[in-house]
């Protein structure tokens, strides 16, 4: 009204032409309300991916408190504003914001029509769909997890929509909403059927599989969530090998995963063909274990399969251990040797058998009590043949001797450790 009273006063002063004047005012009165009719517009509008594969939702807030919304899907856009007070097109959906639309593609556009309570049109407002106002679709083929082939593993099996394309995947702890489709896809890229790993049934149990294009771009996505049954166990927090405290043992030094958690053992001639999954239930023949035990029935080549298990008795963790030589205590002779004096003063000599035709003795003077050592090792001390004088001994400090049979490598065959007593050393010289 400012600028129509200005320009009243310009035409009036110099021609007082007052039919003129009232002509140019009702001309612009009628030009200003056609035109603030046409700039009625949401008070804000956003479209985003809806919760859904390959829909939209809008976040709307009306200019007018207590209006409603309706939309229309075009494949064009509008050729003419609706005007404020006018009525809506044919073919309008009742619409609440933050809700799903379907049947949305790139390149379409959604009207969006803000109405009053006798439905006359308040604001207005289209959006051009892109790529990114749209969730992308699901895969066709939805993905299948099974366990992997190493221990706290899962793999996938992956089909694309379209050929070409391949797949990125990320692990994470929570339900991750639809990305957008066209979207750059988060994780690292992953070939069907490999072993994925960091995850587990409990926390990190969700997968996002991503299918994209040549330039990383999301074309599909589905979410996978995995059950104990699709994972591999992982393996046993701490888990070691080494030579048991008796002849021909091993032991076992272990540390759970969790608190409180036992272990069970078998022993088997061949590798775990198919490793167990978490929560699993154990094989038949498994035996009881505590940590640092001696186990029997070991030998070269065979496997030790470790077993951690819940107050349930069912699987939380596995190792399995490939026995070498390294970790099996050594034989003890079968003839045990025999201490006698020697023939010169201060010594003692040994009558020695070997287990094996061609092996050889080495012999070690100490003063306490030596762990069996391990089958296969170098033997420590000095060469030595049965029979012949042994000095450096006594009954009080020097008076242990391990005798280890050989083979040509110097290799551990067998061990003994021989206890000497005064009966056993001839008298020192004065």
């Amino acid at each position: 009204m400012t600028v129509l009273y200005a320009k009243l006063r310009v035409l009036i002063k110099p021609c007082l032409n007052w039919g003129l004047v009232v002509g140019i005012l009702v001309t612009s009165l009628i030009s200003s309300l056609v035109i603030d009719s046409k700039r009625a517009d949401a008070n804000t509008a956003t479209a985003t991916p809806g919760s859904a594969a390959v829909t939209t939702k809008l976040t709307l807030t009306p200019l007018k408190k207590g209006d409603t919304f309706q939309y229309l899907i075009n494949t064009a856009a509008i050729s003419t504003l609706p005007v404020t007070g006018g009525t809506l097109p044919t073919g309008t959906t009742i619409y609440t914001s933050g809700n799903d639309i379907t049947g949305v593609d790139v390149d379409k556009y959604i009207d969006v029509y803000e109405v009053d309570g006798t439905s006359n049109i308040v604001a207005f407002k289209e959006f051009k769909l892109t790529a990114n106002n749209i969730a992308a679709p699901v895969l066709t083929t939805l993905p299948v997890a099974d366990i992997g082939a190493s221990a706290g593993s899962t793999k996938l099996t992956l089909v694309a929509n379209n050929s070409g394309d391949t797949f990125k995947v990320q692990v994470v702890s929570k339900v991750t909403p639809l990305p957008a489709l066209g979207a750059t896809a988060s994780g690292k890229a992953y070939t069907a059927g490999s072993d994925l790993t960091g995850v587990d049934a409990t926390t990190n149990k969700y997968v996002n599989v991503y299918e994209v294009d040549g330039t990383g771009k999301i074309v599909a996505f589905s979410e996978i969530t995995l059950t104990a049954g699709n994972i591999t166990a992982p393996v046993v927090k701490t888990a070691t090998a080494t030579p048991g405290s008796a002849a021909v043992t091993t032991k076992l030094t272990l540390t759970p995963l969790k608190k409180g958690d036992t272990f069970q053992y078998l022993i088997n001639t061949a590798a775990i063909s198919t490793l167990p999954v978490t929560g699993g239930t154990l094989p038949t023949g498994t035996t009881i274990y505590t940590s640092g035990n001696d186990i029997t029935g070991v030998d070269v080549d065979k496997y030790i399969d470790v077993y951690e298990v819940d107050g349930t008795s069912n699987i939380v963790a596995f190792k399995e251990f490939k026995l070498t030589a390294n970790n099996i205590a050594a034989p003890v002779l079968t003839t045990l040797p025999v201490a006698d004096i020697g023939a010169s003063a201060g010594s003692t000599k040994l009558t020695l058998v070997a287990n094996n035709s061609g092996d050889t003795f080495k012999v070690q003077v100490v003063s306490k009590v030596t762990p069996l050592p391990a089958l296969g090792a170098t033997a420590s001390g000095k060469a030595y043949t049965a029979g012949s004088d042994l000095t450096g001994v006594d009954a009080t400090t020097n008076k242990y001797v391990n005798v280890y049979e050989v083979d040509g490598t110097g290799k551990i065959v067998a061990f003994s450790e021989i206890t000497l007593t005064a009966g056993n050393i001839t008298a020192p010289s004065l």
